[in-house]
């Protein structure tokens, strides 16, 4: 087995999903009181975990915030209706897994997303069967942007993290491949405003990224 592996953030870089969140996220809010855009969450928390954006949000407002696992569940109800006409994939997500798995190089996703919502994109897409692992934000103690969900997914895959890159469109992403001493391909597709300095390199596309690019990277 190759010594390479490649960890895939979900919203945003396999799923066209990263602004339904958001837009989700606003809608919970105004039922509780509290006006923040879809624009404005996404420029603050996107690719940082749930249980950590409810909290912050509720204490700057200064109300009481109801029990998380509420909140949780009404994003999550709120989500679903948004995507009931499906869920795209991003461009060039299922031609590059495909290389990916031709040349037998292991891979993982490693989402901030709440399990629930790991499972449904996934399944929606009928791409869960091909991941090597799957690492949710619930499974360790820090979220992005600390570096403990791509170290785990390494260690899922049985691969050191110095041979894993990761592909993220989110800054806390690119900060956690880091952090984690991961070369990172940032992911700047139209419309993305996050700061992806911290990457190692920046496309607008995964249709830009094939075996031999990341190959390159990861020398």
């Amino acid at each position: 087995m190759s010594p390479l592996a490649i960890i895939f953030d979900m919203d945003g870089v396999l799923s066209d999903t990263e602004r339904f969140h958001a837009a989700a996220e606003s809608d919970v809010l105004k039922r509780h009181g509290i006006l923040c855009s879809g624009e404005e969450l996404s420029k603050k928390f996107a690719g940082v975990p749930e249980t950590a954006i409810w909290p912050k949000i509720f204490a700057e407002s200064g109300k009481q915030m109801p029990l998380l696992e509420i909140l949780i569940d009404e994003k999550f109800e709120v989500f679903k209706s948004m995507v009931s006409e499906g869920i795209a994939e991003m461009p060039g997500v299922r031609t590059l897994i495909n290389q990916l798995k031709d040349h037998n190089i292991p891979i993982a996703v490693a989402s901030s997303a709440e399990p629930q919502y790991i499972e449904f994109v996934l399944t929606s897409l009928a791409l869960k069967p091909l991941f090597n692992a799957i690492t949710a934000a619930a499974e360790v103690k820090h979220g992005k942007p600390s570096p403990d969900i791509f170290l785990l997914a390494a260690k899922k895959l049985g691969v050191d993290p110095a041979h894993c890159i990761v592909i993220e469109d989110a800054r806390s992403g690119t900060l956690a491949a880091k952090a984690a001493g991961m070369k990172c391909i940032g992911l700047q597709y139209p419309g993305n405003q996050q700061d992806l300095s911290a990457a190692t390199r920046i496309v607008e596309s995964l249709e830009e990224v094939d075996v031999e690019m990341l190959k390159r990277i990861g020398e």
